[in-house]
């Protein structure tokens, strides 16, 4: 049976199929996480291109870290008093931005130019799919070369959800 066949070996999109499916003003954003080097595609409607990220074990720290961060007023651990949790909020909330915008850079650096006012329908992969893409700041604010010397700017953490719609996918198909 062709249906009950479509239903438990679905064929994936070709690179055309998705395009004819995205919006003019959509950008698809697919990474994989591998161990050399990871990367990301992003696909508009009328363009592919590849980027090389770093590979997948620092990919997935600073996405844990982050993580760690967002979550940590969520999190109860057992035998912690009130000062030491109101202590641990204080280091989360202060590693927080930075965390945020290095994590930015890293994963939407390379596709800020292609950003510019559009929907992002982001394909995550690994440690990546625990992360609120909205949450991240603009790639394109505050410059930071040393995580332990420079700060951020509070006015550069602006989340994408401000300036995008997210859209998040298990599958470019």
């Amino acid at each position: 049976s062709p249906r009950y066949a479509a239903l438990t070996q679905p064929q994936p999109l070709s690179a055309p199929e998705i395009q004819q499916q995205l919006g003019a003003d959509t950008l698809l954003l697919e990474y994989a996480l591998v161990d050399e080097h990871s990367y990301l595609w992003a696909v508009g409607p009328d363009s592919l291109r590849s980027f090389q990220l770093p590979k997948r074990s620092d990919v997935e720290t600073a996405a844990r870290h982050f993580y760690e961060l967002l979550t940590a007023p969520n999190r109860q651990i057992k035998g912690e008093t009130e000062a030491q949790r109101q202590s641990r909020l204080q280091q989360a909330e202060a590693q927080y931005p930075q965390a945020a915008a290095s994590l930015s850079r890293m994963l939407l650096g390379p596709v800020a130019p292609l950003m510019k006012g559009r929907r992002l329908v982001i394909v995550a992969d690994g440690a990546l799919q625990y992360i609120p893409f909205s949450a991240l700041p603009e790639p394109s604010g505050g410059k930071i070369a040393n995580s332990k010397t420079t700060t951020v700017n509070q006015a550069s953490l602006t989340p994408l959800v401000v300036g995008h719609e997210i859209v998040s996918l298990p599958s470019a198909s």
